[in-house]
């Protein structure tokens, strides 16, 4: 069994609501990523 934690890497989040920085950019454009998930066994939980 293989499992693999999703969208863990901070956590106040991205984008922080109101902030200019080029990573809160990043995370509200077309690169956006979801909430954490769980990935088992290539099965998104």
């Amino acid at each position: 069994m293989e499992l693999t934690l999703l969208g863990t890497g901070t956590p106040d989040g991205l984008p922080r609501p109101s902030c200019p920085c080029a990573a809160c950019a990043t995370a509200r454009g077309p690169w956006a990523r979801a909430a954490t998930a769980l990935l088992i066994d290539d099965a998104l939980l």
